[in-house]
């Protein structure tokens, strides 16, 4: 449990609110931990295929801290839902992204599409709201061709190891404490609550 937690986790939750990437952050009781080989393993690098954390049992936000080597996050939606039919979302272009970092969207034959984010070693991600609820998330392969946008891991990282931290919160403490948040303060985004 988060007794448990190093320190440096506490110091990545203090880091999500305080920088503002978002300021309301539950902290979480839970740390999921897992390496993915890079291209240097057998499998020629792994992968987490794409998958909902659910929004029953978690709670409104999803952080993940990407450490050892850069990797590729995938949001794709749920085939003949009509978030794939409304297709890829024009405001994720938009947006300003540090140069190299900008997303790219893949669109297959078949129709289906999926936004590709680049995470480099160091990064850290919240997924909440239509990321959380509307979209499936996975770790593309840590192949060569797949990691070639990112620099080399660092010496010490002599296997080219992704490390992911995933942070979260059950949905119950989660929702009481965003209300709580709601209550104390006319910014906070509530309307974010996910019931």
């Amino acid at each position: 449990g988060p007794q448990a937690f190093a320190d440096d986790i506490w110091r990545a939750c203090n880091a999500i609110r305080e920088c503002g990437l978002c300021p309301d952050f539950v902290d979480p009781d839970y740390c999921f931990a897992i390496s993915y080989p890079g291209p240097t393993s057998a499998q020629n690098g792994a992968s987490f295929q794409a998958h909902w954390d659910s929004r029953y049992r978690w709670g409104e936000y999803v952080a993940g801290v990407c450490t050892g080597h850069g990797s590729n996050i995938e949001f794709s939606p749920n085939p003949g839902s009509a978030t794939l039919k409304r297709g890829p979302p024009a405001d994720v272009r938009a947006q300003e992204w540090p140069a190299g970092l900008e997303p790219v969207v893949k669109t297959l034959d078949s129709g289906f599409w999926r936004v590709r984010i680049r995470l480099p070693r160091r990064a850290i991600y919240v997924m909440s709201g239509a990321a959380r609820i509307d979209y499936k998330n996975g770790i593309a392969k840590q192949s060569a061709s797949n990691l070639q946008p990112f620099p080399p891991p660092p010496a010490w990282n002599a296997y080219g190891l992704r490390r992911s931290l995933t942070l979260r919160c059950p949905q119950a403490y989660s929702d009481a404490v965003l209300a709580r948040i709601a209550g104390q303060r006319p910014d906070a985004r509530a309307g974010r609550l996910v019931m």
